[in-house]
């Protein structure tokens, strides 16, 4: 995204590469390039269900600070 930004016409170089409305045309495409991206590699819906039904809880509480082992 900075990248895109630099090379743009918000960006310090005197020829831009994205000049005005390319320049949002490649954050469109960048953001949904990243939200399918997000989609193949999310978590399968059993396992969030699953991990929100456990709710956080620890199978063993950890030893106090300073007790013996």
């Amino acid at each position: 995204m900075g990248a895109i930004v630099y090379l743009s016409d918000f960006g310090p170089t005197a020829n831009p590469w994205f000049p005005l409305w390319w320049d949002m045309l490649a954050v469109a495409v960048f953001s949904l390039a990243i939200y399918y991206w997000a989609l193949r590699v999310a978590l399968p819906t059993g396992k969030i269900q699953q991990l929100v039904d456990r709710g956080g809880a620890v199978a063993e509480e950890p030893p106090a600070l300073g007790a013996a082992a």
